[in-house]
Parts: C-alpha cells; structure tokens; sequence
C-alpha cells in the first residue's frame, strides 16, 4: 500500500506530464503524436498504421487517377507528365493554380498546390493540356471557338486604356 502511494506520487510529480504517445506512420515513416491517426479497432494498436494526412493523400491520389482514366483516358503519371513539360502552370496564362479545393477538409488538404484541370476537345475526346480554372471558365463561356476567341482578342485590343 505504502509502495503503491510513492509510485504514484513519483509517477505524477514529472514522467506523466513528459510522455507523449507516439506512433510511426507506415507511409511517410515519421513518428508523430497518437492524435495525427484515425482509431481503428481491426488494428492491434487501436489506430491504422498511416497518418491522417497520408491516407487521405494515398486516397486522393487513386482516386484521381481513376476518373483521369475514365473521363480523359489518362493516368495519373501521364497528367504528371503533362503537367512537367509545361511547367507545372496552366498552358494559357502560365500562372499556377491558385483555387482552394475542399475547404472544409483543412485538416486533410496537403501542402500540395491544387491540381489544374484536363482541357480536352469535347468532340473528339483529345486532351489539349492542363488549365487554371479561370482559363478554362473562359474557354467554355467562349465555346471552344477560334472566331469567338479571336473576337474577344480584338475587342480588348480595342478597348484597352
């Protein structure tokens, strides 16, 4: 009884307040706090062996890649290519996407920038290049169509100050 009061006493005066619960993510192999795991009871340790962050990532990633192969019969290390041999920026005005996807997923959303978009001929299914959104936007309110573009062209040439 005696013993148990001086563990106790020992216990709560500095080691509670200085061990943290730690957990290496299968992933990314860094230790981090207990708290960065989703709770899983099929694990032995009651937690799932990725970090939040990686499995959400892990997740998005093979997930793009199937609507990439079903909507633009594209891979996901085909759109990396692409997106490499232009830069990593929209092939029209050649800035970075700047759109913030899922807002209400903060605690998921990677340091990653957001992806930019597969712009394909809508008739034939070729895919052109990747766009910003507002590029995009743009090329669908304009129709896809040269005269329409060309027009839009003259008419800011003609109004510019």
């Amino acid at each position: 009884f005696l013993l148990r009061r001086v563990l106790k006493a020992d216990s709560s005066v500095g080691d509670k307040s200085i061990v943290r619960d730690t957990k290496t993510c299968s992933s990314c192999l860094e230790e981090l706090d207990v708290s960065k795991f989703e709770t899983d009871d099929r694990y032995k340790s009651g937690l799932r062996s990725q970090c939040i962050s990686c499995r959400y990532n892990n997740q998005l990633d093979r997930r793009l890649d199937m609507f990439l192969q079903r909507r633009y019969k594209i891979t996901l290390v085909e759109y990396n290519s692409l997106l490499d041999s232009q830069g990593g920026a929209c092939a029209i005005c050649l800035q970075e996407e700047t759109r913030i996807t899922r807002p209400k997923a903060s605690k998921y959303i990677s340091k990653r920038s957001p992806r930019l978009v597969v712009d394909h001929d809508h008739l034939t299914g070729v895919v052109r290049g990747l766009l910003c959104a507002k590029c995009n936007i743009a090329l669908g309110h304009l129709q896809d169509s040269l005269e329409n573009i060309h027009r839009a062209a003259i008419y800011i040439e003609r109004n510019q100050s």
